[in-house]
């Protein structure tokens, strides 16, 4: 385990900033600088005991849980802005130079600016697998938050353009459909809602899908529960009729 800088002496390095996140000992780890001696240390040890193959597991590992509990604490429930690339870019500042400094040889510096434009082949292949476990992580924790991304759509368009991105690269859509069906049926499609409110909510889930999913897929999919509950409706049909001719309904 890495020591904290704090516990033994070091230069307090305050990371609690917007673009940070992870808890622990990393906090410090992850705040920029020069590389901190125990951690240069520990990596030649391993180096020279040749565990270095061994420990990247565990690096590996240690990295994805401090990941997602920076997105947790930094995204979660926040729907109003876009926070992707504001993310990656803290990766390649903070996370990828804590790597280079503790898997590669010399790597005395947290400088991400030479990193990126003079990246080992196998730094420059944990920064691929860097972010995309991040967007990953973002997509499967904006699919369970989907049903109340969709109630407040148009609000909620940052979070829902930031899906939109990670499924662009991890193509997870089997997934929303598989998880806002089951929201759909736990929250929604029930006797207690009242079928005006069922059809709101699904006028405002074929807008925010189209956007999300073009091709009209993952709408087709989804909405296709939704109708076969409507159908199941008595007062469907006088509802929909009512929302077409009130003059005060943008639907």
């Amino acid at each position: 385990e890495l020591d904290d800088p704090m516990e033994s002496g070091g230069e307090p390095m305050d990371t609690d900033d917007e673009d940070g996140g992870g808890g622990g000992g990393l906090r410090a780890l992850w705040g920029g600088g020069p590389a901190p001696v125990q951690l240069r240390r520990l990596s030649e040890a391993l180096r020279g005991l040749r565990w270095m193959p061994l420990a990247e597991a565990s690096v590996s590992a240690m990295l994805q849980a401090h990941l997602r509990l920076s997105l947790r604490e930094r995204c979660a429930g926040r729907f109003e802005s876009c926070v992707m690339e504001r993310q990656l870019d803290w990766i390649d500042a903070s996370v990828l130079p804590w790597v280079s400094a503790a898997l590669e040889s010399g790597a005395d510096q947290w400088r991400a600016r030479d990193l990126l434009t003079a990246a080992s082949a196998p730094l420059k292949q944990w920064r691929a697998r860097l972010r995309f476990f991040f967007m990953q992580s973002l997509a499967g924790m904006r699919i369970a938050e989907l049903f109340d991304i969709l109630v407040d759509f148009p609000d909620s368009t940052p979070a829902l353009d930031d899906l939109h991105a990670c499924l662009h690269h991890t193509h997870q859509h089997a997934d929303i459909v598989q998880g806002l069906g089951e929201a759909l049926e736990k929250r929604l499609l029930k006797p207690g809602a009242e079928t005006h409110q069922i059809l709101e909510v699904y006028i405002g889930m074929i807008r925010a899908l189209r956007r999300l999913d073009p091709s009209g897929l993952t709408l087709d999919a989804v909405s296709e529960r939704v109708r076969a509950y409507l159908k199941l409706r008595p007062d469907t049909v006088k509802q929909i009729v009512t929302t077409l001719t009130d003059p005060d309904s943008s639907d």
